[in-house]
């Protein structure tokens, strides 16, 4: 399984959000704050094995793009 990892910033309070999906653009994950280190090893519990790489820009992603419009 391959995982893509966005960072959204938002102004205050919000912060960042971090949107995992996978391949077929399912949302996996979210996270709220810059602990990146705590989203990696969730992941690896939940899904282990999977490639995880890390997105481009903010709402790069058709995935990203579809959470921010609801």
């Amino acid at each position: 399984m391959r995982l893509t990892i966005e960072r959204l910033s938002f102004s205050e309070p919000m912060g960042s959000l971090l949107v995992v999906c996978d391949a077929e653009g399912i949302v996996r994950a979210l996270d709220f704050g810059a602990d990146d280190a705590r989203l990696l090893r969730r992941l690896d519990a939940r899904y282990p094995g999977a490639e995880v790489e890390w997105g481009h820009g903010p709402a790069g992603s058709p995935c990203a793009r579809r959470l921010l419009r609801r």
